[in-house]
């Protein structure tokens, strides 16, 4: 070991950085160091013997560069900067054997996929159109969660714009224990950071009513059109700086088919059709700048702040439901990222990162009068949702450090999350009526019509077989804690063997369960064709996955405890719509309120899943 150090920065022939390139460093008696790239396209080998050297860096669709007989010797840096050319396409096809790309990689297993460049392009600009398309190729995930989306190792952000992502992983490393959930329908959205050359883009994309067929189920559709426009544009702030900005928006007048059966002028026991369309634009808005510094030739930071905003008109409309039961909503979310990585040594990597986000939503019904349920008919009246004012905090911290020795990869490190999350919502303050069919609505409709009594009303069959509402105090607040911390080895016992073995130790307050351990077990073995390059590999791996105690749930059980609310159901209710009686007059057997509670002694859900491929 030595003093002598070799550096540089990888780029494209734009001059943009070029993240995650491999760096293999061959030195005297064909010793071999191997790195990656980091955001900034940078790479660092300290404590070098002198002597002389050789470096190849390469990355998929770009040419390997090559450099040869550089010479490193005592406290002389040398720096060896590459600007990779990318591969150019051609008509001739190789057909070669797909064991030669195996590896007994923990993260190269079968159901595997990265996505970067011109992959991404094949997918949706729109975000909400690609976390569908996201969630679809990472296929279904074990638990009752489903898949989860990770952006910069966040969970719970909104996903940024397509032309905003660096790369996707899905389904990397399936029973490592860094993750919270299994890795089976994980999706990693690393975002892009900023170029070493001024470089952006623009461009928009209509849709039109006149270009669609009609639907058939309304005879007079008003027209409707989204138009959707997008750009970014990065590049240096100075040597050691650069930066880059994304900004999206989407507006989308579209219309919300109504196919309903309401009461017929007659009062006809079967009721008539109703199909109407009616206007529900909605806007997205995202905003996301990002900075990249390079504190020191060890240090990188990055900064990324994103602000994101919808608006929904005449939300909750369509199929059954009615136009008077649609509700307005809108949200915000404003998020800052701050990412942190040091390189302590050659084999040693620590990154530390914070989010915190501050979201606010809020819902509000066009009418406030009882909701009519009325089954496989329509929905009417007002709506249940109620009005919803949400604003909510959260903080995360988490650090890992990556280390190297021998024929070992040790990984460590942990998190800690804070979610606070007050709420006040009047979800059923209203109350609503289940009516059995379209017969007792209609019959109900028509003694209103005739001036009945509820009384009359009710013995003709027109009364609601069920009423349910909530009262109380609508407010509510939560604050969840919950940590983490793992550790992990990966044991290269042959050059075509592994071992991964790891354990997490996982806890949360509001439960009395607050230790929970979650062992991981992965196994790789490369059958044929060499250690480093087998034609099959066998692959076993099983573990334990906790399910956290959500917020809502915790809202729900301060919401609905006998005390702040109560929840009624009365079943045959001697009353209707319009005479609903004070809720202190409900009692006996009619009525049954309903309490939440956190059980003392309620544990912690978990998955175990095991999983062997060939």
């Amino acid at each position: 070991v030595g003093n002598g150090s070799l550096s540089g920065q990888v780029t494209d022939p734009s001059g943009a950085a070029i993240p995650a390139a491999t760096v293999t460093l061959t030195g005297p008696g064909h010793s071999t160091n191997t790195a990656q790239t980091d955001e900034q396209g940078r790479y660092t080998f300290k404590d070098l013997a002198p002597g002389a050297y050789s470096v190849a860096i390469s990355i998929q669709g770009f040419s390997t560069f090559t450099k040869a007989d550089i010479q490193v010797a005592k406290d002389h840096p040398q720096v060896v900067n590459a600007q990779l050319v990318v591969t150019m396409e051609t008509q001739h096809v190789t057909v070669e054997s797909e064991g030669q790309n195996l590896s007994v990689n923990p993260e190269n297993n079968v159901g595997a996929v990265v996505l970067k460049g011109e992959d991404l392009k094949a997918l949706s600009d729109d975000p909400d159109d690609l976390q569908t398309e996201l969630q679809q190729l990472a296929g279904p995930a074990a638990g009752p969660n489903g898949g989860q989306i990770y952006i910069d190792g966040f969970s719970g952000g909104q996903l940024p714009p397509n032309d905003a992502i660096l790369e996707v992983r899905v389904n990397q490393n399936p029973f490592s224990a860094e993750y919270e959930k299994l890795g089976y329908g994980r999706i990693d959205v690393t975002t892009k950071p900023g170029f070493q050359k001024y470089h952006g883009s623009v461009f928009t994309v209509g849709n039109d009513s006149a270009f669609n067929s009609r639907n058939p189920f309304v005879t007079d559709q008003p027209g409707y059109h989204s138009q959707m426009y997008a750009g970014d544009f990065g590049g240096p702030l100075s040597k050691k700086a650069s930066f880059f900005f994304d900004v999206f928006h989407r507006s989308s007048d579209n219309t919300s088919i109504v196919n309903a059966i309401v009461p017929s002028a007659n009062f006809s026991p079967t009721g008539s059709a109703l199909a109407e369309a009616i206007p529900s634009p909605s806007s997205r808005t995202n905003i996301s700048p990002r900075v990249d510094l390079q504190l020191s030739n060890n240090n990188v930071m990055s900064i990324r702040y994103q602000r994101w905003s919808n608006e929904n008109t005449n939300a909750g409309i369509g199929q059954f439901q009615l136009p008077s039961n649609s509700y307005n909503s809108s949200g915000a979310e404003n998020m800052v990222q701050v990412s942190d990585t040091q390189v302590i040594s050659t084999r040693t990597v620590t990154q530390t990162r914070f989010q915190y986000r501050h979201s606010d939503s809020t819902t509000t019904p066009l009418s406030t009068d009882p909701t009519l349920n009325v089954i496989g008919a329509f929905t009417g009246g007002g709506s249940n949702q109620g009005t919803y004012f949400n604003t909510g905090n959260q903080y995360e911290l988490q650090s890992q450090t990556s280390m190297t020795f021998g024929k070992h990869a040790l990984t460590y490190g942990g998190r800690v999350r804070d979610i606070n999350q007050p709420v006040k919502h009047t979800r059923g303050y209203k109350g609503t009526f289940h009516f059995t069919g379209i017969n007792a609505y209609s019959i109900y409709a028509q003694g209103l019509a005739q001036g009945l009594t509820p009384a009359q009303i009710i013995a003709a069959g027109g009364g609601a077989s069920q009423f349910a509402i909530t009262a109380g105090n609508p407010v509510a607040s939560a604050n969840r804690i919950d940590f983490a911390l793992f550790a992990e080895d990966t044991w290269r016992m042959r050059p075509n063997i592994s071992l991964t073995a790891g354990l997490r130790f996982e806890g949360q307050n509001h439960i009395s369960d607050h230790c929970d351990i979650a062992p991981r077990l992965g196994f790789a073995w490369g059958i044929g064709g060499g250690g480093n390059a087998p034609k099959t590999v066998l692959r076993a791996g099983a573990g334990i996955f906790y399910d956290r105690f959500e917020v809502n749930n915790i809202l729900q059980a301060e919401q609905l405890n006998g005390i702040n609310q109560q929840q009624y159901i009365v079943n045959s209710p001697d009353f209707l719509p319009g005479t609903i009686p004070p809720l202190n007059t409900f009692a006996g057997s009619s009525t049954f309120p309903t309490i939440y509670q956190i059980a003392p002694n309620y544990q912690t859900p978990y998955v175990i899943e095991g999983a062997v491929g060939l």
